[in-house]
């Protein structure tokens, strides 16, 4: 069969079963327009080939890797102004993945491991951006004034080896253009760097032992173990360091996160006096420290847990104004997004966060699955709940959430599977009380994750 070199594009819609669900012959009249208005002119301009459509994705091939990117960043920018002019629920965004090999002929078909992987990248790929392969890069990288960003490592479906995977988004890559190393963490102000070693002024504290009492309980608080008995052993942590310290702001901002903790778990006392006890914390911080990042993030959670979307948005805001590498603020300015009912624009937030602190966030993987989860791609979702409960084997409400979108996939033998670890975990588990606390700006948002476990026949 005859071979050749090509460029490999591939495109779909972010969402479009959803969109198909709620307005099928409107939304493939404007997908036919987009493509034929301004997709198609491009590829014209950049020398690629339409190859196939399928219904709402995009296999394209280019002879050059650099035609094939600008040509994707020139669909980006004209789909983000096309989508400016629209209401949320009509605009189309596009995931794009770009691979570069050997490529089998099959008259006006295309096959190979090329294709298929660059299938894969573009479910990698950031919503309006694109995920391009290492060989791409290599290739484009000293060719094109476009920043990228280091996706690392991925173990991809169908193909054996680890994949180093490369990304562009207008949100995401906002850093001078990243090289081969990897990007650079700015980690959070006052955190000790091998070039740098603070004093415990730079804490906003002159007591060591404070900011040790602050790091030791902030360490429980951020753990893998969240229980009553955490709960127990972290407030008299921040309490002493308090006591050493009225003025040090930071252990009144952790004392919020954990009474915050304590109304999402119910582990102790009325849970509506746990959330107002956290308020008055967090306002104590600030009122010490208007500066400290971590008590205007401490802020923003508290906001979103009183279902004050404004408020959340201008907290986690101004937590990124002081530290724009803040990976938790990063989260929280994300999941304001998604669960306003803009998740597109909540993702390159999660996506960055992830980037930065693969550790102490992967809770931001739970917010990444929603956005998935809301958008109505649900194998995408699926995927990212599985590795959230992979890093965190005892969480209940990621398994909730996995165990909706399995109901929605049809799913039901692994559905059920789930939720009963989920029982085993937390036997006393109630999906009611879980789901009427969480702050969806819209019910209907919330209505879609019930839908989906009664599918599964798992609530009534």
């Amino acid at each position: 069969m005859e071979r050749r070199l090509a460029a490999i594009l591939v495109a779909d819609v972010v969402g479009y079963s959803h969109m198909i669900e709620v307005d099928e012959e409107g939304t493939l009249t404007s997908f036919k327009a987009i493509f034929e208005g301004m997709i198609s002119p491009v590829f014209s301009q950049y020398h690629g080939r339409l190859v196939k459509l399928m219904g709402d994705g995009i296999l394209a091939e280019f002879t050059s890797v650099v035609d094939a990117v600008q040509a994707t960043v020139k669909i980006q920018e004209t789909m983000a102004k096309h989508n400016s002019l629209l209401a949320s629920n009509k605009q189309v965004t596009f995931r794009v993945g770009i691979n570069h090999g050997d490529i089998v002929i099959d008259g006006e078909d295309i096959h190979g491991d090329v294709v298929n992987l660059a299938a894969r990248l573009e479910t990698l790929s950031l919503p309006g951006g694109m995920s391009i392969s290492e060989k791409v890069y290599d290739e484009v990288r000293d060719r094109v004034d476009i920043r990228f960003c280091d996706q690392g490592i991925h173990q991809v479906k169908n193909i054996e080896r680890p994949i180093h995977i490369w990304g562009w988004a207008p949100q995401a890559c906002t850093s001078k253009q990243v090289t081969s190393e990897r990007l650079q963490q700015t980690p959070p102000r006052g955190v000790s760097t091998p070039n740098t070693t603070p004093q415990p002024t730079d804490f906003g504290t002159k007591s060591d032992e404070a900011h040790d009492l602050f790091l030791r309980g902030r360490e429980l608080l951020f753990g893998f173990q969240r229980d009553i008995n955490v709960f127990e052993r972290v407030i008299p942590l921040f309490r002493h360091a308090i006591a050493l310290d009225e003025n040090y702001s930071s252990p009144y901002a952790a004392l919020g996160m954990a009474y915050v903790l304590n109304y999402i778990n119910c582990w102790s006392g009325d849970p509506k006096t746990s959330l107002n006890q956290a308020k008055i914390y967090v306002r104590e911080a600030i009122k010490r420290n208007e500066n400290d990042a971590f008590a205007h993030y401490a802020n923003s959670v508290v906001a979103m847990w009183k279902k004050d979307h404004e408020s959340w948005a201008q907290a986690a805001d101004r937590a990124l104004e002081l530290n724009p590498d803040f990976a938790l603020a990063l989260n929280s300015r994300g999941a304001v997004y998604i669960y306003s009912g803009a998740p597109l624009m909540g993702i390159p937030y999660i996506q960055r966060c992830i980037r930065l602190d693969q550790l102490e966030t992967q809770q931001a993987r739970h917010f990444l699955g929603t956005a998935y989860l809301i958008l109505g791609e649900y194998e995408t979702a699926a995927e990212v709940y599985k590795k959230r409960i992979k890093l965190n084997p005892t969480t209940d409400l990621t398994r909730a959430f996995l165990a909706s979108v399995l109901g929605h996939m049809g799913e039901i033998e692994e559905a059920h599977t789930f939720w009963r670890e989920l029982k085993d975990i937390n036997p006393a588990y109630s999906f009611e009380n879980h789901i009427s606390k969480q702050p969806f700006k819209d019910p209907a948002e919330a209505k879609k994750i019930t839908s989906g476990l009664r599918k599964a026949g798992l609530i009534a």
